[in-house]
């Protein structure tokens, strides 16, 4: 599947041959070209840490058995320079979100 995606992406750094055809590659590098080429906008890393919050929330209040009035979603952080909610240091680069819970 990997090369199959590789092989359909139009990634512009793909190496190439002298005749201009991709060259073809491990799968490791593949896998590397790939993950460069994603770009992931501040939304969707928003989104995604309000998400993986509910996720964990939804666990704690049924696995863990913790009261959901005891628990509080916060803001999502998806700048690594800004403060979290609890005024913590930044624990992820520009490319994740971190989710509080109280």
């Amino acid at each position: 599947m990997l090369q199959r995606l590789y092989d359909e992406s139009d990634l512009p750094d793909k190496p190439r041959n002298s005749l201009g055809v991709a060259r073809r590659l491990e799968a490791d590098e593949m896998e590397k070209l790939l993950l460069a080429s994603i770009a992931v906008d501040a939304d969707a890393a928003r989104r995604l840490g309000i998400r993986r919050a509910q996720t964990v929330q939804r666990w704690l209040a049924s696995q863990g058995k913790v009261p959901e009035d005891r628990m509080f979603l916060l803001a999502s952080r998806v700048n690594p320079a800004q403060a979290g909610p609890n005024q913590s240091q930044p624990q992820c680069t520009a490319s994740c979100a971190e989710f509080s819970l109280r």
